[in-house]
């Protein structure tokens, strides 16, 4: 198919493909997944609890750590205001030790309310109203705490909520979506009043939807909203620009007050004509205030990037939003850790035939629809993102073993990009609801960071596919988890957040904050979830919150970027679920490693047998993992001790 460039971008940094080695897609016949549309016509108010939801037994043997808790927060009219992607719903500010969850509120459906605590999650104060429904209400809200600077105490600070409004204003044609305004709150952290509402409606190009990109510059105290400009407020209506909404805090009136401007970013046209889609944008500031990022995910060189590929784009800030540069765009196929992350057996499989000498240098790379932004004390970005092999038609592909979650990052400030290979995913994509009423929901792939952005947490939602099955997606989601230290450049080991607590196999939704809360040498990043009927999204939404996951200095000792649960071995066991022994089919000599959930080794056998058996009757009941190891590399397995 014939692409039409828009025109040559001769601004920012582009890495180019090398002319001496054509790029290509590669064609598959399934396992593949395009973007799903946001949900539109939002349904009516719920009249039942959750209920089909599927969970397996807690046991204190199967917690990840004997010290996290879950406890319930508020709940909403359904599921909808905390799916389509990650967005700022959690915050943290370590500085007043406090939490703040905003969510749509049960009744009525389109009020803004939040979950708050004062005392680092130990204790919540549920659904308090902050943004009274208007028109047809407001929808998938997000917020954040704004703390004046210099200040420990968390009555002198500010609820603040930014939301999508279905106003209609930005309704052109009778067939496009009712959406349009902006539904804004500033409410006195944690009390009723004072509290500041607000709405700003689609004016000229300034063409508002539905916004993902909310931050808090942690210096100057701004508040940042970015979203594309999208006529009728629809995906495949991108106009050429983003809208910035800067919010600065009125101490008399004490209220936020936006000013919007426009930030020209270009993108591709499509042989449709239109211009390309922008799946995702994300903002954020370094520690310093000064130096800032946007992030997009979408496609603006047919040169650089010659198909339906998405990829990271870049636009930076070195004066605190002032001024933007960019486009500073990713080849996601000139990063050797993309490049080779696929087996060369999954490959083989991918392209028909086993790979030869520039196999891997032929081909492209794309990106998932949605991802997660943070910047460290040095004021470089890094992008929580899945990345798979290139299919084209602006899709992903989703056999297991040709994507996985990865880190983009620049250590030089956009110069040059590298990224770390932070684990396989079984699953990508979940499906909830009915046909004629569904909402859909990928990796979720999140970013967090300590204040001082030395450290980098990254988390995303993936179905163990050997407990659940492997036909219904990513319908049973975990939390799952890896940190990087920015200085050293370390990772800690990928882990299971959720396994063995009472959101294993059912965090939907699973949200991270921007911050954690920083100990000096430990650092606890909370998450919410959250669990509704998955055959009917009219229902009720109740919210969780996850607290205790916590990760020390001495976890970040992994030096090189394989994953300690990436599997390079085929290996086989059974049964599973074992009650006395099980029994593991090999290639050759190995070291067979059993492994609690926390990681630590409690049995090591080692045997040139192909087939042998463990006996495992005295463990108590539980998840474990298998770990084979020898010299073609090492395979990974969970299995269940009833």
């Amino acid at each position: 198919m014939k692409k039409i460039l828009l025109f040559a971008l001769a601004i920012g940094l582009t890495f180019a493909v090398s002319a001496q080695t054509p790029k290509h897609v590669v064609t598959l016949a399934g396992n593949t997944a395009k973007l799903n549309a946001v949900q539109i016509d939002e349904p009516i108010a719920p009249s039942t609890l959750v209920k089909n939801v599927v969970r397996r037994p807690v046991t204190t043997s199967n917690a990840k750590f004997f010290t996290i808790s879950i406890d319930s927060l508020g709940q909403a009219s359904n599921p909808l205001s905390l799916s389509n992607g990650g967005r700022t719903a959690l915050w943290v500010d370590p500085n007043i030790n406090s939490v703040m969850f905003t969510h749509r509120q049960y009744s009525p459906s389109g009020t803004i309310s939040y979950d708050f605590s004062k005392n680092g999650g130990n204790t919540f104060t549920k659904n308090l109203v902050t943004f009274h429904t208007v028109y047809n209400g407001a929808r998938y809200p997000q917020g954040l705490i704004y703390n004046p600077s210099g200040n420990t105490n968390p009555n002198n600070a500010y609820a603040v909520t930014f939301s999508a409004l279905r106003d209609g204003s930005n309704r052109d044609i009778p067939t496009s979506s009712d959406w349009g305004g902006y539904a804004l709150s500033t409410q006195a952290f944690g009390v009723a009043t004072p509290n500041n509402e607000d709405t700003i409606r689609t004016h000229g190009a300034y063409k508002q939807a539905i916004p993902k990109a909310m931050h808090i510059n942690p210096v100057s105290g701004k508040v940042w909203v970015v979203e594309p400009a999208l006529t009728h407020a629809l995906n495949n209506g991108y106009t050429d620009s983003l809208i910035i909404s800067q919010g600065v805090f009125n101490s008399t009136t004490h209220k936020i007050v936006y000013t919007q401007s426009l930030l020209y970013a270009p993108v591709s046209v499509m042989n449709t004509g239109k211009n390309a889609i922008v799946s995702d944008t994300k903002i954020a500031f370094a520690p310093d205030g000064l130096t800032g990022w946007i992030s997009l995910i979408s496609h603006n060189d047919f040169t650089m990037v010659p198909d339906s590929c998405y990829y990271p784009i870049f636009y930076k800030t070195t004066d605190g939003g002032a001024t933007w540069t960019g486009p500073f765009n990713v080849d996601l196929s000139l990063i050797s850790t993309v490049k080779n992350f696929i087996s060369d057996a999954d490959l083989a499989v991918l392209i028909g035939h086993p790979p030869v000498t520039g196999t891997r240098d032929s081909l492209l790379f794309t990106t998932g629809f949605n991802a997660d932004l943070a910047v460290d004390a040095n004021g470089n970005p890094y992008l929580a993102v899945d990345i798979s092999i290139g299919v084209g038609n602006w899709s992903i592909a989703t056999r297991p073993g040709s994507f996985g979650m990865f880190a983009v990052y620049s250590s030089n400030g956009g110069t040059t990009w590298d990224a770390k290979f932070l684990s396989y995913t079984e699953t990508f994509r979940g499906t909830f609801g009915t046909s004629t009423n569904q909402i859909f929901e990928d990796n979720r792939p999140q970013i967090s960071t300590n204040w001082t952005g030395t450290k980098m947490f990254v988390s995303w939602l993936d179905t163990d596919t050997l407990l659940f099955g492997s036909t219904d997606g990513n319908f049973y989601p975990d939390i799952h988890f890896r940190g990087i230290d920015c200085a050293s450049g370390n990772t800690t080991m990928a882990m299971d957040v959720t396994a063995g607590t009472f959101g294993d196999g059912t965090a939907y939704m699973g949200t991270a904050p921007y911050y954690v809360f920083d100990n000096g040498s430990s650092y606890e990043i909370p998450f919410v979830f959250q669990e509704f009927d998955l055959s009917d999204i009219t229902t009720i939404a109740q919210f969780f919150y996850v607290k205790g996951f916590t990760v020390t200095d001495a976890d970040f000792s992994i030096t090189t970027g394989t994953n300690e649960l990436n599997n390079s071995l085929s290996i086989s066991l059974f049964p599973n679920p074992a009650t006395t022994t099980i029994t593991i089919q090999l290639p050759n000599t190995s070291t067979i490693q059993i492994l609690n959930i926390q990681g630590q080794v409690i049995k090591t056998v080692t045997t040139s047998e192909k087939e042998t058996t463990i006996d495992v009757s005295g463990l108590a009941s539980g998840v474990y993992i298998i770990k084979v190891l020898n010299e073609e590399g090492m395979g990974v397995r969970k299995f269940v001790k009833e």
